[in-house]
Order: structure tokens, then sequence, then C-alpha cells
């Protein structure tokens, strides 16, 4: 607040609208002058304040320059690899069943492991730079989401007490929006209530029959891509938005052939990564759904 700000409090009878004087002498108090528009009357703690612009004297200059102090967060990329791929020329002759080339098999393999170790980081790396050895490591989606955090519910639903519109609710207070739930298979299985027309609602514009997974959940903080992810742990669910939650490539993966030794070929591939996470308090996330475990 400035001085000459108009605040008013939200109450059904009596409006009055307060202009802020000054400041007090303890912490987090206003000077003020009631009753500049409507009738003084009682508040109740914890009434919502609302903010209705600033009234000035005419030709006055501007108040003093207000400004927030910006929290920064940084992150560092991680080095996926070198992983080497080491065969020789015989390995590489026999013949196997179902595979043209045993080198570009197991190539693909140690691709596969790669991008799974990637997707592995995102959810759950922890921010390292050790100046010992250069060794970095990414945080990943659970190292930055701490503030929107629900420890107590142990399945995930649309509505609620400890539900996703609960989750969606506290981000958007703070100013943003997740609009995608991410979450291993076994946690989305209640939300596949057909029954639960109140959250759930299905069109059937194609002759297949049987039961069709929810992909849409629609609140009243809008629509909620429901993502299915295995490498998810059964426990967590995030709820992330792509405006906040970004790739950062900083060495696309690459293959290198390594120098001759012997009679067999040998290669490396790498990549380095990190992930850009940008305004956590509003994003979400669950961390013990279905868990039977000690935490």
């Amino acid at each position: 607040f400035s001085t000459g700000d108009i605040i008013t409090v939200n109450k059904v009878a009596a409006v009055e609208q307060i202009r802020v004087t000054g400041y007090g002498v303890t912490t987090d108090t206003l000077l003020v002058a009631r009753a500049w528009a409507g009738t003084a009357t009682n508040y109740v703690t914890s009434a919502i304040v609302i903010g209705l612009g600033t009234a000035l004297p005419e030709g006055s200059d501007p108040e003093a320059a207000r400004t927030v102090d910006r929290v920064e967060f940084t992150n560092v990329t991680q080095i996926f690899g070198p992983t080497k791929v080491d065969m020789s020329r015989t390995e590489q002759q026999v013949a196997k069943y179902g595979v043209g080339s045993e080198w570009a098999h197991q190539l693909q393999g140690r691709i596969k492991e790669n991008a799974i170790h990637r997707e592995g980081t995102f959810l759950y790396g922890a921010r390292v730079n050790s100046t010992s050895g250069k060794i970095r490591t990414t945080g990943g989606l659970r190292f930055y989401i701490t503030t929107n955090v629900d420890s107590t519910a142990t399945t995930l639903v649309i509505t609620g007490t400890n539900s996703i519109t609960t989750r969606q609710q506290t981000g958007y207070n703070a100013g943003g929006f997740a609009d995608i739930v991410m979450g291993n298979p076994t946690v989305m299985a209640d939300l596949n209530a057909a029954a639960d027309t109140l959250v759930v609602r299905q069109t059937i514009d194609d002759p297949m029959r049987g039961r069709t997974r929810i992909s849409w959940a629609d609140t009243e903080f809008g629509s909620v891509l429901l993502c299915r992810n295995r490498w998810c742990a059964p426990s967590d669910a995030f709820g992330i938005s792509t405006e906040n939650v970004t790739r950062r490539v900083l060495q696309p993966l690459i293959f290198e052939r390594l120098g001759k030794t012997g009679d067999s070929d040998q290669g490396q591939i790498l990549c380095e990564e990190g992930l850009e996470v940008k305004g956590e308090q509003h994003l979400f996330r669950f961390n013990n759904l279905g868990y039977t475990g000690s935490n």
C-alpha cells in the first residue's frame, strides 16, 4: 500500500471506503482515514480487503516507488553420459532373430535408457553444483515445487478438501494456473468414475465399446489435462503449467565414434540438459497418494 490508496472491505451491508494516510509505527500496520466514503463499520478478522487505486491531490507528485524483492531460483544443466557402446566385429556379424543390425539395436537401447534417466531427473532430481570435479545435477519438479504441496490426500480426486481443485485454487490465488496434472496411472483410477457427473462429462462420438479413461477435468479454475507418466512414483502427482516448466537443452543428444582399438567398434552418446521452473507457487504437488510405507 501507498499513501493515498483507497481500500474497501468486502461486506454485504454498510459499504465503507477507507483512505491510507501513512504507515504505522509497528510492522504491517497502516494509518487510515475511516469513512472516506460511506459509514465506518466493524469487520471480522480475515475479511477480504480490496484495493481501489490511489487518490492523491490534483497536481501532486507521485508517492515513493514500491518494489518487491524477487527470490531468484537457479538451476544447472546435467551431463547425461557419456555412455559407451562397444561391440566386437564377431558380435555384430552374428545374425539374431528380428534384428537387422545388432549395433543399431544396442545403440537404440542406450539412447532409450538415456531418455528414461532424463525424465526421472526432471521429476526427482536435486540441484547440485559441485566445484570438486565439476559435477552438476539438475533440479526436478519435486525439488522446486515446495509451496503448494498436499501431504494428506491418499487418493487423487477432482473436488473436496484435499483435491485437485483445492490445489488449483491455491495456485490461482497466487496468480497462476496449473493446466496439467501428471502422475502414475495407479493414482488416476478414481478419476475415471463416469457416474460422477458433477465433474466428469463423457461424449460418445465413436462406436467403440467399453470404458474410456478420463483425459480432461473441468473445474472452476480451468480445464486440466490428465497426463499419465510411468516414471512418476505411485505416491506422487504434479500439477504443472507449460508456461512455468521448460526443458532447457545445452547439448542435444549426440553419438560419436571413438577411436578403434582392436577388433571392435566403439562409440559414445551424451547430452546436457536442465529444467527451468518459474513461479513454483503457481504449481502443486501431491506426495502421499496411495502410500503405505513409512515417511
